[in-house]
C-alpha cells in the first residue's frame, strides 16, 4: 500500500518518480516498493529514498 495525501497529484506508481519516499530499509514495505517501482517500469534510482526508523515506520 502507497499513501498519499488526498489532494496529491499522486495516482499512480509510475507518478512517484522524482518524488520522495519513506520507507523503513530492508522492510517488507521496501521489498513491495521494489517490485512496485519494477511493475511500474521505474528504477529505485527514480526516486528519492527516504528511511524511516522502526519506531517512524509504524
Amino acid at each position: 500500500m502507497i499513501l498519499v495525501a488526498e489532494n496529491s497529484p499522486i495516482k499512480t506508481v509510475a507518478d512517484l518518480k522524482g518524488h520522495k519516499v519513506a520507507f523503513q530499509k530492508g522492510s517488507s514495505s521496501h521489498n513491495l516498493l521494489l517490485r512496485a517501482l519494477r511493475q511500474a517500469g521505474l528504477k529505485f534510482t527514480d526516486i528519492q529514498p527516504t528511511y524511516l526508523t522502526p519506531a517512524d515506520a509504524r
